[in-house]
């Protein structure tokens, strides 16, 4: 237990080496300030956070650009900003015969562009937004929807994604697995 509780100092530290005791959007529309503000760097930093929440009773929202004029990261408990958490992955997929990308949360649309185009053969988003600094995870969470008008949503062509639970455990979301709860965690402001 002393572990976690070191390592969340440390994370808590950092913070406040960067002076963060407020947060706000873009936009400034949305100004608060959170119990303790967070960024973890890999899934177990998360884990931990969402353990030590449960632990005290803190509600979590979470945060990357700010570019949502809405609400939806204002809390007076945690506050998670998943920038770091930006690593992308491709493969091909042979079920789906295709090519298939994995992001972090905290993935920019700039980067993953980026990697896409760098990629042997290079591949493009189906579905880009106006916007490129925005998250994958931010796109996905609100519903948003891509620059075209005959496409479908974003959150539409996620196929699976996972989610640290409020116990801190990684549960695996899909239409394969369930499709009614896949649908209603795709959009989840």
């Amino acid at each position: 237990m002393s572990f976690v509780k070191d390592t969340l100092t440390k994370v808590k530290s950092n913070v406040e080496h960067f002076g963060e005791k407020t947060w706000h959007n873009w936009g400034e529309n949305q100004t608060f300030t959170p119990d303790e503000i967070f960024r973890p760097v890999n899934l177990h930093d998360l884990k931990k956070i969402v353990k030590k929440a449960k632990e005290n009773n803190k509600k979590i929202r979470c945060a990357a650009a700010g570019h949502s004029w809405s609400s939806f990261s204002v809390t007076s408990g945690y506050l998670v900003i998943v920038t770091n958490l930006n690593d992308i992955e491709i493969k091909y997929n042979e079920n789906l015969k295709t090519w298939t990308v994995t992001t972090e949360a905290g993935v920019y649309l700039k980067d993953l562009d980026k990697k896409l185009r760098k990629h042997d053969p290079p591949l493009t988003m189906d579905a880009a937004t106006v916007l490129d600094t925005v998250t994958t995870s931010g796109i996905v969470a609100t519903g948003s929807h891509g620059a075209r008008c005959a496409n479908s949503t974003i959150p539409e062509k996620v196929i699976s994604f996972q989610i640290v639970t409020a116990d801190g455990e990684l549960r695996e979301f899909s239409d394969e697995i369930d499709p009614i709860e896949m649908s209603a965690a795709r959009i989840n402001f």
